[in-house]
């Protein structure tokens, strides 16, 4: 699935420089097709229309702007762990 939301405007330095609110409208786009395709992977695009640029947008870019998105629990993945072995605390 090719999701693709024309922007006005010139285009950013790159994806990382989007602006925010394009990305969360992207996200929930996203997160929408994602459950009507569920064994479809979808490909999220802006397309600056001054410039004609096509921009591809990771979904790892996505995720934390998708919606009910919630960040990993740094202690659940190890974060917190020592040198020792034994969780900080």
């Amino acid at each position: 699935v090719w999701l693709v939301d024309f922007k006005t405007g010139r285009a950013p330095a790159s994806a990382a420089a989007a602006p925010i609110p394009y990305l969360k409208q992207l996200a929930a786009y996203e997160a929408l097709l994602a459950r009507i395709y569920p064994d479809r992977p979808v490909h999220c695009f802006l397309i600056w229309t001054d410039t004609a640029c096509v921009m591809p947008v990771a979904l790892a870019q996505l995720a934390p702007y998708r919606p009910g998105y919630e960040p990993p629990n740094r202690a659940e993945d190890g974060a917190s762990i020592g040198a020792t072995g034994s969780t900080a605390g």
